[in-house]
């Protein structure tokens, strides 16, 4: 994939093995005129990524893991369906259930990556 995924400085474009760029429009407000239309205020966007990755070695899982709970995550990437693909960058949350895609090791306590669907959602919007 020729694509760019770097979250809190970590690169993670080698290890996708699915990857897509989603834009979530809300509209925040309506407006009522004095002639009783309604008006609604300009949409904004919102990037969602989901990705998966491929397996790897438990402690490269374990730093991955902890990269993806950290409280804030700021993550450059590429939007494949964008006609320039300029890299952007966003502060952004894992939405994802962490717990499904990291499973835990009951002798050493360690994470491991048990292959499943990572969503992140852009904390501010356009």
């Amino acid at each position: 994939m020729d694509v760019t995924l770097t979250i809190n400085g970590r690169d993670f474009s080698s290890r996708l093995t699915q990857y897509s760029v989603e834009q979530e429009i809300t509209y925040p407000d309506m407006v009522t005129t004095l002639d009783g239309s309604e008006h609604y205020g300009r949409p904004r966007k919102r990037d969602i990524i989901n990705f998966r990755l491929m397996m790897f070695d438990d402690n490269q899982a374990q730093e991955d893991y902890d990269i993806l709970t950290a409280s804030t995550l700021i993550v450059t990437y590429t939007n494949p369906q964008a006609q320039n693909q300029l890299k952007v960058e966003r502060v952004m949350k894992v939405t994802s259930n962490l717990s499904a895609a990291f499973g835990i090791r009951s002798w050493n306590g360690l994470r491991y990556y048990t292959g499943g669907s990572i969503m992140l959602r852009s904390v501010m919007v356009e």
